[in-house]
């Protein structure tokens, strides 16, 4: 279609109504599914789960993001778009959390965000208050 005038038309995406794009998208993520039920069986890890979790929920995403091209724009619009920001919201919300909070042990972020009193906030900025 590169070569053709069909590029410049409104409704013509590359490689939209591909089935094969989805299933190759999704492939990383089953993978790093499968390995951490692989360490939970191996661990007994509780957090191996939770880790599994944040992979399983790309995967109705990027279903339901192939899924735009192969049912009709009012279904699209009434049914599956508002099923895809959920899943969009919750993969996003959730796989942040994760990676700050426990692949990243970035705890320092909760301490900004959460402190009680005016002195927290200095003692941050400015390091230990000296007499």
């Amino acid at each position: 279609q590169v070569a053709t005038i069909a590029w410049f038309e409104a409704d013509s995406i590359c490689g939209s109504h591909s089935i094969a794009i989805p299933l190759v998208l999704v492939l990383p993520y089953l993978c790093r599914f499968f390995q951490c039920i692989r360490q939970y069986k191996d661990t007994k890890e509780k957090s191996c789960l939770l880790n599994a979790l944040k992979y399983s929920t790309a995967v109705p995403v990027i279903f339901l993001s192939a899924l735009k091209y192969h049912v009709f724009p009012d279904q699209w619009v009434s049914f599956y778009r508002p099923l895809w920001l959920i899943s969009g919201v919750i993969n996003s919300l959730y796989s942040f959390y994760w990676d700050i909070k426990r692949d990243w042990d970035l705890s320092i972020l909760t301490r900004i965000f959460m402190f009680k009193s005016p002195s927290t906030w200095t003692s941050l900025l400015y390091g230990r208050n000296w007499v």
